[in-house]
């Protein structure tokens, strides 16, 4: 019998040396991995493209970045956006929060303070997700993109 813990774990290191593969750092510890249901978000999904707001608030902008506030509470959510430029994220306040990206992909991770990662998107690529708090506390973020 398999011990999930190992099994995530194990998937956690597969991601982790994909990631440093492409000079990105997952500094959150991957608790679930899994799919999603497709129709539960179908709406959200035909119109991510489009949708560029990658958080609640711009706290600042000008023509090399683009500051955000995240702040979920539980239950709250992100909805299905596009990302079209490198960004960096930095945890404010953590707990469990779900990713679902529109290839079918959901994770959980366990997030804390001060963690951070740097996403490299590079021209013509693209990242489009959602963000859900999951967890029994509040959810933060600062994300920092980098314009072109």
């Amino acid at each position: 019998m398999f011990d999930q813990s190992t099994i995530v774990l194990a998937d956690y290191e597969k991601v982790q040396s994909e990631a440093e593969q492409k000079n990105m750092r997952l500094s959150s510890r991957i608790v679930y991995e899994g799919t999603f249901d497709f129709d539960t978000y179908r709406d959200e999904l035909e119109v991510a493209e489009e949708n560029h707001q990658v958080g609640m608030k711009v706290l600042y902008e000008n023509e090399r970045v683009r500051v955000w506030r995240i702040s979920l509470e539980p239950g709250d959510r992100v909805p299905f956006h596009t990302h079209r430029n490198p960004y960096i994220w930095i945890c404010t306040d953590g707990t469990t929060g779900a990713h679902r990206e529109n290839d079918g992909k959901e994770q959980h991770f366990d997030y804390h303070p001060d963690e951070l990662d740097f996403l490299p998107i590079r021209p013509g690529e693209k990242l489009i997700h959602d963000l859900e708090n999951i967890g029994d506390a509040k959810l933060g973020f600062i994300v920092v993109e980098l314009l072109d």
